[in-house]
């Protein structure tokens, strides 16, 4: 079956692919493999839905293959399940899969979608506080120092916006 399901999807046949790759399933060595096709078929679809729920399963099978942990950090950073995503960064980050500034800048990055959706809300002050968190955690990432910046003038807190400016410039 692995060969039939990969000669398949490289054909371009997914049905063919995934009923080849659906047999795999039903044997305990070779479950994995079954998995790991199912999910390239669903992320060659673009069912992203589908995707993360057999890159969980994956990661649940495998937990500290790279390659399921970048995959699924990708997928859950696109469902927006901010918790689960962070956690996986963490464990990237351990393993070295993803270097520390990269790691800094897309948990600045994920601090800043949070912060947008509670200010959607009508959270500001929970707004505010995961903004100066995304730019104490990455203080060189442009995104967050123009997210923050306005917090500051708001609060008429100019020195500390200043001082952030000027840092942001020798960081360019």
């Amino acid at each position: 079956p692995l060969l039939t399901g990969m000669t398949a999807r490289l054909k371009g046949d997914s049905t063919a692919a995934e009923t080849a790759f659906r047999d795999l399933l039903n044997t305990r060595e070779t479950a994995f493999i079954g998995v790991r096709g199912l999910l390239q078929l669903a992320l060659d679809r673009r069912q992203t839905d589908q995707a993360l729920v057999l890159a969980r399963q994956a990661h649940r099978m495998h937990p500290n293959q790279t390659w399921i942990l970048k995959t699924l950090y990708g997928l859950e950073v696109r469902a927006r399940n901010w918790s689960e995503a962070q956690d996986l960064l963490v464990k990237l980050t351990k393993l070295r899969a993803i270097g520390g500034q990269k790691a800094c800048d897309d948990r600045a990055a994920m601090l800043l979608a949070r912060a947008t959706e509670a200010a959607g809300r009508g959270q500001a002050d929970q707004a505010y506080f995961l903004t100066r968190e995304a730019y104490d955690v990455a203080p060189s990432f442009l995104p967050a120092v123009l997210a923050y910046l306005p917090f500051l003038i708001r609060r008429q807190e100019r020195r500390d916006a200043l001082k952030v400016i000027e840092k942001a410039w020798t960081a360019m």
